[in-house]
């Protein structure tokens, strides 16, 4: 599995406006061949957060970068913020995959 991370900073008082906009995009997310499961983390002492889609695989991943702007864009607004980073990745271990999986 790949994942994609967006990394900014926001403000706590945004995280309901954050998770608003992600929420309201799941189906649209569904629609985009590839596509695992999102998540958005977020230290609310220090603001920085984390929005982390996952993927079946690098190419799906890179396929889907046109796709999912418009949701990155929507969310960052939401979150009155832009990004610091934008990094693909793979995953090499998932304690909540191999739980089920066992």
């Amino acid at each position: 599995m790949h994942a994609r991370v967006t990394t900014f900073h926001t403000d706590q008082t945004k995280a309901d406006a954050i998770v608003g906009v992600l929420r309201d995009a799941t189906a649209e997310l569904e629609a985009i061949d590839g596509f695992q499961g999102i998540r958005a983390l977020l230290d609310p002492s220090t603001g920085k957060a984390f929005a982390v889609t996952y993927w079946g695989s690098p190419q799906q991943m890179r396929a889907s970068g046109d796709a999912i702007a418009p949701l990155r864009d929507r969310m960052l607004a939401a979150a009155g913020a832009e990004a610091e980073s934008v990094d693909g990745c793979e995953m090499i271990y998932d304690s909540v995959a191999a739980r089920a999986h066992a």
